[in-house]
């Protein structure tokens, strides 16, 4: 009888520690960079080719552009390899017939993928911005300024050169909307751009204090 209850006894406590030590081992899987309570400061520079619709009443155009933009961002670790904050951009593009500056802001989010000893942290992240757009056509007067609705998907490698500093290489798709009026005697323009590119920075992580 005591033989079973001493076994019994080293059965609950075999499983007490496992329990113990199970969300251990799963916090040392995560990089300190990526861990809960961490922050990642970042900059990339981009560009990309945008192919543009726009509609005004009843009729159709079609054109491509080449787009440059800065995008700095600072997102918190809520959860282990996932972050979520926010971005800033500042864009310009320019086709045969228009010149557009765009400053915006909004939230972002991204999902790490790395082991205890990554060099390499592979993410995907998406971020929803809104946009001042500044459209100048065709070397006319500047129209009024209009607001611009962007939705974007990426996917990327961080890949780190100390513990805490990266190289940061991203894809991304975005899609944006907006309307302009050159003049308030003309219909509104609907345009609607897609943007395919590249961007590459700089990132910097800031561990939670341990």
């Amino acid at each position: 009888m005591n033989m079973n209850r001493l076994r019994f006894s080293q059965a609950i406590v075999t499983a007490a520690l496992i329990a113990l030590a199970t969300p251990l081992q799963a916090q040392r899987t995560v990089p300190a960079a990526i861990d809960r309570g961490s922050m990642i400061v970042d900059g990339s520079a981009s560009i990309s080719r945008s192919r543009s619709t726009a509609e005004s009443d009843g009729t159709e155009a079609k054109a491509t552009s080449t787009q440059v933009s800065l995008l700095p961002s600072l997102l918190y670790f809520v959860a282990p390899r996932f972050a979520v904050g926010g971005s800033l951009e500042l864009s310009r593009f320019k086709n045969d017939a228009v010149t557009s500056t765009a400053v915006g802001a909004g939230p972002s989010a991204r999902l790490y993928f790395a082991g205890q000893s990554a060099t390499a942290l592979p993410y995907v992240g998406t971020s929803v911005r809104v946009s001042r757009v500044s459209v100048d056509i065709d070397g006319s007067s500047s129209p009024p300024s209009t607001t611009q609705l962007g939705l974007e998907g990426v996917a990327g490698i961080t890949f780190l050169f100390s513990r805490q500093v990266g190289i940061v290489t991203e894809a991304f798709v975005r899609r944006q909307s907006y309307s302009n009026s050159v003049s308030g005697n003309l219909p509104a323009t609907d345009v609607t751009t897609t943007d395919l590119g590249l961007r590459v920075g700089v990132a910097a992580f800031i561990p939670r204090s341990r």
